[in-house]
């Protein structure tokens, strides 16, 4: 391996890389799809569905008319609201990594309303260890596009190549090469290994916890 540069920041996606959310988002999401008399999803059949954002995530697993999808929508916003926390807590080595790293510049880019994230990293007593925290309504665009990645980097001032993007779907990849960042991909989170060893990261991660040896 080639000697690494001096690492300034690092930049994770929320879920699937920070959170194992996948429960209650299933929970919300077969809540919602009882109200409109729709069977319950297994949690991995919903799971595969997330990290593009809110609308997608219902649009892909509460299939209605057009016409109806601003009803369902709102419904399941007022669900998930409700079950954030219920199941939803951090990954093993998560809370080392972020410890280990607090002299680094800490960010999070997600795809995940900007209200939501805040209420989760603040019930898990994390959202302090952030410098900055960008929700999928925060900037006009989602991941994969880099924006988020981006104004990060620019609001500390941060060359894009001493800064892992961190994440668990090939949406944080590409977010990540698209600004020119070293990219960390977790294969424990949301999506299946090979997808995301397709996607050619820079390091892959078994453990958070992995990232404080590669980047001793």
């Amino acid at each position: 391996m080639l000697p690494l540069p001096v690492v300034e920041g690092l930049i994770f996606d929320l879920d699937g890389t920070l959170v194992d959310s996948a429960p209650d988002l299933a929970l919300a999401i077969n809540l919602t799809r009882e109200r409109f008399d729709m069977p319950p999803l297994a949690v991995g059949d919903v799971a595969r569905h997330v990290g593009h954002g809110a609308e997608n995530l219902v649009r892909h697993t509460v299939v209605v008319e057009p016409e109806r999808f601003a009803q369902v929508f709102a419904c399941y916003m007022e669900i998930y609201q409700d079950h954030l926390l219920d199941h939803t807590k951090p990954y093993p080595g998560v809370e080392a990594t972020l410890k280990y790293f607090k002299d680094k510049v800490l960010g999070v880019v997600t795809n995940k309303p900007y209200c939501q994230t805040e209420a989760i990293l603040q019930g898990l007593g994390l959202f302090q260890q952030f410098d900055m925290v960008i929700g999928g309504d925060t900037l006009p665009t989602k991941k994969p596009d880099p924006a988020g990645v981006r104004a990060i980097l620019e609001q500390f001032g941060l060359a894009p190549g001493r800064v892992v993007m961190v994440g668990d779907s090939p949406a944080d990849v590409q977010a990540g090469r698209g600004a020119g960042t070293l990219v960390a991909a977790c294969l424990f989170g949301l999506t299946p290994p090979p997808i995301l060893k397709n996607e050619q990261p820079d390091f892959l991660l078994e453990r958070m916890d992995d990232l404080t040896g590669l980047l001793a």
